[in-house]
């Protein structure tokens, strides 16, 4: 009997069961992110530009962006008044996404071919020699940018630089004491030398010196080398846009409808754009609007009436090259928020500060905005976004003081703490899921085992603690 033999169906790599996959759903922050990369690189010369064009309507996923490389650090640029960029607007009406056409980022706005007018003003950048120059601030902020830095867009802060202009800090003069601003901006290993020149300089000014926001390597250097006061008070907190539970859509359902219907045009007609003045050239009409809603804002926020602290008073435009703009406008096409992002050359991101919503804008503004920066830097691939401090409720790790002046200092602080308005802060970013896998201790550091007075007031006078009205405000109570 002749044997029969089974043939098995071989499947070629073209068989549909064999390359058939699940279709992952296209995210709001893929649709967002994307156009607001397109706008950013709308910009950019034809020879630096992204290759691929990427679809509204893809459904699929979607490629991961390498960031270009805007902040290897150039001169802002600034185009002609005669040069045109394209910028599209988006919006979103149900599951379907439209582009509006804008043209200019804003119509009618006067460009210049002049030199940046946000360059760090020359008696801002100190030295021993003299010699360094704006362009040395700029660079090493680019390369080794913290969020600790703040004091950088803040033009009551100096910037001081080795005369070799590879290393620099940020320092503000209180009570004839040079608060440190965060961690310096160079290798580890120059840490020494920096801090060795900074001495000099302010023994010729008589200046005291102590550090807020320390973290990393400046605090282990104070730690180990120099066996200063250290004082953690709280963290640094940051998102990791890449796992986000939001911009992945497993959590955070309420942010995401309010964000679908502001962006909706028969319901919110919220748009969003982008602006990198080292990219787009200096859009002065547009940030003159920007500029107004970051003062309105302020001076909203300083007549609250409520104790505040660790607030810095920016001008937002102060380093163009490091920064990057996400703006909101309403439907009357009025911007109405915006947030900004500083590069982080150390850590391969970006600081979020500030991100604000215009005051009597719609409800969940800075909402989408903040949603919008994660989304924003996942398209380029970037898994850290700093939100800055988060001062704790009791001191961490205190070394290097004796230890009933450190039982009694964390009473001091925890009655600080609660006369201060911090409660809000943490709860508005905790619903946005930070990544406590990034987050930093960040300290106050004085170069004594007991910290003097003098150093004392002055970083509580940096940190916008107010001695005398807490003080008040007790004994009113």
């Amino acid at each position: 009997m002749p044997q029969t033999t089974t043939k098995k169906q071989k499947m070629s790599p073209q068989t549909p069961a064999n390359t058939a996959r699940p279709r992952r759903k296209l995210l709001l922050a893929d649709t967002i992110g994307q156009l607001l990369f397109q706008n950013r690189s709308s910009a950019i010369p034809h020879e630096n530009a992204f290759n691929s064009h990427l679809s509204a309507s893809t459904s699929g996923p979607l490629p991961r962006l390498s960031p270009t490389p805007t902040h290897v650090y150039q001169p802002p640029r600034r185009s002609s008044s005669s040069a045109s960029t394209s910028s599209n607007t988006l919006t979103t009406e149900s599951n379907r996404t439209t582009l509006d056409g804008t043209g200019d980022i804003s119509a009618g706005s006067e460009r210049s071919n002049s030199s940046s007018s946000h360059s760090p003003s020359s008696c801002r950048i100190v030295s021993l020699s003299g010699t360094v120059s704006e362009q040395d601030v700029e660079r090493l902020a680019t390369k080794y940018g913290l969020p600790s830095q703040m004091g950088l867009l803040d033009p009551s802060y100096r910037v001081f630089i080795n005369d070799q202009g590879t290393a620099a800090l940020s320092f503000k003069v209180l009570n004839k004491v040079a608060v440190i601003m965060g961690d310096p901006m160079c290798e580890p290993a120059q840490i020494p030398s920096l801090l060795k020149g900074f001495k000099h300089y302010r023994r010729r000014k008589r200046w005291g010196m102590s550090v807020l926001g320390a973290t990393g390597e400046l605090a282990q250097y104070a730690s180990l080398s120099k066996k200063w006061t250290m004082i953690q008070f709280g963290n640094n907190r940051a998102f990791n846009p890449m796992t986000n539970d939001i911009i992945h859509e497993t959590g955070g359902k309420r942010i995401l409808t309010q964000n679908r219907q502001l962006l909706n045009p028969t319901k919110g007609g919220i748009t969003l754009d982008i602006y990198a003045p080292s990219l787009h050239g200096t859009d002065f009409k547009l940030e003159a609007q920007l500029v107004a809603i970051y003062d309105s804002w302020r001076v909203a926020r300083n007549t609250s009436g409520k104790l505040q602290a660790f607030i810095t008073e920016y001008d937002p435009f102060l380093m163009p090259s490091l920064m990057t703009y996400i703006y909101t406008r309403d439907p009357t096409g009025a911007i109405n928020g915006f947030t900004a992002l500083r590069w982080l050359g150390a850590k391969g991101g970006y600081h979020v500060d500030p991100c604000i919503a215009a005051p009597g804008a719609r409800k969940g503004i800075s909402d989408l905005l903040l949603f919008a920066s994660m989304s924003y830097a996942r398209q380029l691939g970037i898994s850290y976004l700093s939100v800055g401090y988060e001062p704790s409720e009791s001191l961490g790790e205190v070394s290097g003081m004796p230890a009933p002046i450190a039982r009694l200092t964390d009473r001091i602080y925890r009655y600080t703490y609660h006369h201060l308005t911090f409660g809000g802060k943490k709860a508005y970013f905790d619903k946005f899921k930070p990544d406590s896998k990034q987050d930093s201790p960040v300290y106050v550091i004085f170069p004594s085992r007991i910290p003097e007075p003098r150093p004392v007031v002055a970083v509580a006078h940096a940190a916008n603690i107010s001695i005398r009205r807490l003080l008040f405000d007790k004994a009113k109570s």
